[in-house]
């Protein structure tokens, strides 16, 4: 049962990390572009570290830590990413992967920001007794 809003950020960052993946490989086989089939399995890592982050849910610091450590991957992976990037055809493969990315970043943000508050919460709670 899920029962904290980081929860929520993760499972979102882990569906929009698969995603990326899932449309780095139809981009590969419907064009022909710079990216190699061995660099389409780094879009794979994040949704691992957020997985791995999620399943973590009882240590918070260590939680934040990965969290802040994939937002680290994934803006690597974008830039890593854009050299490659094209604009001939409106709206395709490329923007959704860049799309995903920066809903990611938000996501993870996010999932640390309230990881964050919820250690703090702990340890007032533990001030006080």
């Amino acid at each position: 049962m899920i029962q904290r809003i980081q929860s929520v950020y993760l499972i979102f960052a882990i569906l929009l990390g698969g995603l990326s993946f899932y449309f780095s490989l139809e981009m590969l086989h419907t064009m022909k572009t710079l990216v190699r089939i061995d660099s389409n399995y780094v879009f794979l890592i994040s949704p691992i570290v957020s997985l791995i982050t999620f399943s973590l849910f009882k240590k918070r610091p260590i939680q934040a830590v990965l969290c802040f450590f994939n937002i680290i991957l994934l803006v690597l992976q974008l830039l890593l990413f854009i050299p490659g990037f094209r604009t001939i055809d409106g709206f395709g493969f490329e923007e959704a992967i860049i799309l995903f990315y920066l809903l990611g970043i938000i996501l993870l943000w996010l999932a640390r920001r309230a990881i964050q508050k919820d250690e703090a919460l702990v340890r007032s709670v533990d001030r006080i007794r």
